[in-house]
């Protein structure tokens, strides 16, 4: 027999309770929800801000290494190298693994500074645009000499021979006594992309002139540049080069441009010392300078 009774309902109170449950379930619910991404977003930050530190990280890494030479020599002192018997720039050492910018007032007491660098490299042209000028001064008031060493072992991974060129040219820019003008006349004008090198109009006209080698001494230049006088000594200096014992570094192969050391290469450092590295908003690396100014520079140096 079927039941023809109605089912109970619920009462108000008891709708007010079911209610204010359910509500309660929902807050639970969005709290969580609001828990959850909290905890994502600081996730976030968290990695954005470790992915930063290593950007900028390896940005200064890139610095300090940016090609390496694949000769297998070990560390040591370049004057350990034999004498050049061939054609010498005025001011190249005697064992062809460096040419000389002093000044005729250097003290006795003078910081000797080594600058290991190619004519292709675009962080030693970056280095030399903040720190060129700097060093010059240093050498001109007679507180620094400077051993350049102007590598050329990204030819053999660029075509056309640009590195030696450009030394070449700059050990021609020796011989009429403007070497250090030629050589930041060659990094002034670097081509913006890596390996499109230098041409030889610039190289043999363009640069010279903005170097101030005119008259006799361009003449001198050209036929000096022309009949590659000094490519030899250029040569044997890039294959007399060894790792100077002061760098710490035991792998050849992690030995790239620019470097620098100081003190008859008894102290050792980097462009990580001279630059700041920063990471824009797009994701581009950008640098500045940690010393603006020759006496910052000086201080700096003695305290190595």
């Amino acid at each position: 027999m079927a039941d023809n009774k109605k089912k109970a309902q619920p009462t108000k109170a008891q709708q007010a309770r079911a209610q204010q449950q359910q509500a309660q379930s929902k807050r639970g619910q969005l709290r969580a929800q609001q828990a959850a991404i909290a905890a994502r977003a600081k996730r976030n930050r968290i990695i954005g801000v470790v992915v930063a530190v290593v950007v900028l990280a390896a940005i200064l890494v890139g610095l300090v290494v940016w090609q390496t030479s694949s000769n297998d020599k070990p560390a040591g002192n370049t004057s350990s190298a034999a004498s050049f018997t061939g054609f010498k720039p005025p001011n190249g050492s005697a064992n062809a693994t460096y040419i000389e910018v002093k000044a005729a007032n250097a003290s006795a007491d003078a910081i000797i500074v080594d600058e290991y660098f190619d004519y292709q490299c675009p962080y030693c042209r970056l280095v030399d645009s903040y720190y060129g000028s700097l060093f010059r001064e240093l050498v001109d008031r007679g507180d620094v000499v400077l051993h350049m060493h102007p590598r050329s072992f990204l030819d053999r991974g660029i075509p056309g021979n640009y590195s030696i060129k450009a030394a070449t040219a700059a050990a021609c820019a020796d011989t009429v006594g403007k070497f250090i003008e030629y050589h930041e006349t060659v990094f002034a004008n670097q081509p913006a992309k890596e390996g499109d090198g230098y041409t030889e109009q610039q190289l043999r006209v363009d640069f010279p002139a903005e170097a101030g080698i005119t008259g006799d001494n361009l003449t001198s230049f050209q036929q000096c540049y022309d009949t590659q006088k000094t490519t030899a000594y250029m040569e044997a200096l890039e294959a007399n080069q060894v790792m100077p014992a002061s760098s710490g570094i035991t792998d050849r192969t992690k030995w790239g441009t620019p470097d620098f050391y100081a003190y008859d290469q008894a102290k050792h450092f980097t462009t990580n010392d001279l630059l700041n590295g920063h990471k824009g908003t797009d994701g581009k690396a950008s640098y500045s300078p940690k010393m603006t100014t020759a006496d910052e520079l000086l201080t700096f140096l003695k305290g190595l």
